[in-house]
């Protein structure tokens, strides 16, 4: 036989190769499942495809194309028989539209021709019809901007009259709202049942066809709050009734099979900083909603992070087909795991195990065979079948590039906090690892901060191995995942329990024999690169820093991100001119003079989530005061998602510039500092 070629350290050019796999959808008798496989053209690196795969749920055979082309397929929602996939598909155009793929053999037929493009399709209970929410222009606001086209021409001026008039990754939305449409899903026109000065999103069908649930925010105040509420509308148009009392949050609703309640993931605890999502039930009428999960200290919903998925996709609990339970996924101590809910109160009990994330899934008919992508830390995210105890895997989308890359597992790591907590955690150690010579150590902080790091994939965690560095990556205070206590641990006051956290995890791994102290790192991005410019600028314990996509002055973001006054008002818990002294003190800019890290800044010009002056007013500021070595990195046209789901070129370039910088005064101790 021939001897077999060693493996090679991961690249950053390894996102070229790697295969992103999403959206699991079983077909409603359980015998078939189709899923999206999306990758960067080889021959075009600024762009992705994808394509919708189907594979037997048992797996007597290989998966197969059901779509093909230069274009991205996504969203695939089975018909109620199973004979058709509707999904939505930019090919020919622009913007996604909504088209139908009959299984029993024709071409894909286009059923929308929106304008603005039609959102993830959700069918009708006798599958006649199909419902999605779109953008829509608002009537008097284009035209008063001078804006008589949708082709690229900029409005002679442009008129703001809401707050909320941007949106990251999405850019302007003055004269833009999101309303509900419902089309005949052998096509004909789409019918809007919405409107209104306000967006509409999420629809579900009831069981009898009559009604459409959806979450809207419609107070007077919605340009201000983070609260939302359910609503209903019957499905052919008119009165929308409000179902919930605006007292708490509101996702992703779902009908009993009965069609008698609705079931979200929201709670009803206002503002408070940290509330821990709960699954609600509510009756179909309204009236008062109630948790099924009110005993269990844990996060409903996935709230993992990785750079190898979509971090954003919606994710429906799904109901028992007696309306016994629901199923839905649970974030807890860095797991993610399928859980069923009883409705007559019953305790949880989880469905799936494990150190790994189950990002997403999906059930047939009978409760009982479900459909997940799942990762952990060496292997990126793949299609499987879970029936009861038995588990296979049915996707190996990533198996020819996992043979020519050597990855290095992840392992569990706790550290003692200042105040006597667990801090918890993962350690890489680096590629070709000998415990007879010292190591630099980066430390990874998550962005959010109100998410999770977990057993998933990471190509970065993997590409720092891979150059020689060990990686420690941890959940802080205000990370989800640990109880409700943990998380709004840090409310009105970042900065404290949360650095005093990291550095723990940081002095703790220090102590290990393979780790040189004098050469340490730090890294984030968002959140994460808020709390690796505070941390420079609280301690000289590291000896090269990377800010990406950060918050840094509280004062200036209240008024210039899309989420400015909202999410200033929930974390530090009151508006700029009510609490001036303290968006001034939990702001990394104030402290500039003190840092003496050096530190790479990255930014992206079309962040509307933290914008591109945050970076811009740190990096003047180092420059002026002269006492650090300091460089700014700007993509432009990238939003805030750039190491997610950016230009893929891009996200590789970026992934170089991390490198090259902790290369330059890492690699050899230059630059390291000790406390």
């Amino acid at each position: 036989m021939p001897r077999r070629s060693a493996r090679r350290p991961v690249s950053a050019d390894d996102l070229y190769q790697l295969r992103f796999v999403s959206d699991p959808q079983i077909s409603p008798d359980g015998s078939q499942v189709v899923y999206v496989c999306a990758w960067v053209d080889a021959e075009d690196h600024t762009r992705y495809r994808s394509k919708l795969m189907l594979v037997p749920f048992d797996g007597s055979a290989a998966p197969r194309a059901l779509t093909s082309g230069k274009h991205r397929d996504n969203a695939p929602r089975w018909s109620p028989d199973g004979c058709s996939l509707a999904f939505v598909s930019d090919r020919d155009q622009e913007r996604g539209q909504v088209f139908v793929l009959p299984l029993t053999g024709g071409e894909a037929r286009q059923i929308t021709t929106l304008k603005r493009g039609a959102g993830a399709p959700v069918w009708s209970p006798n599958g006649d019809r199909i419902a999605f929410s779109a953008k829509v222009d608002i009537p008097g606001i284009a035209e008063q901007e001078g804006q008589s086209d949708d082709k690229g021409k900029q409005p002679r001026v442009r008129v703001v009259t809401r707050v909320r008039s941007k949106a990251d990754g999405e850019g302007l939305l003055q004269s833009l709202r999101k309303h509900l449409f419902v089309v005949n899903a052998d096509g004909g026109p789409e019918k809007q049942i919405t409107d209104g000065d306000w967006d509409d999103a999420e629809p579900a069908w009831s069981p009898d066809g009559d009604l459409i649930a959806f979450t809207s925010s419609r107070e007077k105040d919605r340009d201000f709050t983070i609260l939302n509420d359910l609503f209903v509308v019957p499905s052919n148009g008119g009165k929308a009734k409000r179902l919930t009392r605006h007292i708490g949050q509101v996702g992703s609703p779902v009908f009993s099979p009965d069609g008698g309640q609705i079931a979200y993931y929201g709670h009803d605890k206002g503002w408070q900083y940290g509330a821990r999502t709960d699954r609600m039930v509510i009756p179909r009428q309204g009236g008062e909603a109630r948790s099924l999960s009110a005993d269990l200290d844990e996060e409903l919903g996935n709230v993992a992070l990785s750079d190898a998925r979509d971090p954003f996709a919606p994710l429906p609990a799904r109901w028992l087909p007696d309306g016994s339970g629901l199923l839905a996924p649970v974030s807890a101590f860095g797991r993610v795991a399928i859980t069923r809910f009883d409705t007559n109160g019953g305790p949880a009990q989880k469905l799936t195990e494990g150190d790994r994330e189950v990002a997403a899934f999906s059930a047939a008919r009978d409760g009982r065979r479900l459909a997940c992508t799942i990762s952990d830390p060496t292997h990126p995210y793949e299609l499987y079948a879970i029936d009861g105890d038995t588990e296979r895997q049915l996707s190996n989308e990533n198996a020819e590039w996992l043979q020519t890359v050597e990855l290095s597992p992840a392992e569990a790591f706790e550290a003692t906090s200042t105040d006597d907590q667990t801090v918890r955690g993962w350690l890489i150690k680096p590629l070709g690892f000998s415990e007879r010579k010292k190591w630099p150590l980066i430390l990874e902080v998550h962005g959010g901060p109100e998410a999770m790091y977990s057993w998933s994939f990471f190509h970065e965690f993997q590409l720092l191995a891979a150059r020689g560095y060990g990686v420690l990556y941890t959940n802080p205070r205000g990370s989800k995942g640990y109880g409700e206590g943990w998380d709004a641990r840090i409310f009105a006051d970042w900065g404290n329990q949360d650095a005093d956290d990291c550095l723990a995890a940081v002095e703790t791994a220090s102590k290990l024999r393979w780790v040189d102290p004098a050469r340490l790192g730090v890294t984030g991005g968002s959140y994460g690169g808020y709390m690796t410019a505070w941390l420079v600028g609280h301690t000289q314990r590291f000896g090269a820093a990377v800010a990406t996509r950060g918050c840094y002055n509280f004062p200036s973001f209240y008024g210039t991100s899309d989420i400015g006054t909202t999410f200033g008002e929930y974390v530090l818990g009151g508006t700029i001119f009510e609490r001036e002294a303290l968006y001034k003190e939990k702001s990394p800019l104030t402290y500039a003079r003190h840092m003496r890290t050096p530190i790479l800044l990255i930014h992206n010009e079309s962040d509307l989530r933290c914008p591109m002056e945050q970076a811009e007013q740190l990096f003047v500021h180092l420059r002026r005061l002269g006492k650090v070595d300091t460089d700014l990195i700007r993509f432009p046209e990238e939003s805030h998602n750039l190491s997610r789901s950016g230009r893929p070129d891009r996200r590789v370039e970026r992934l170089e510039r991390i490198l090259g910088w902790f290369d330059r005064y890492l690699s050899g101790g230059t630059g390291a500092r000790r406390s």
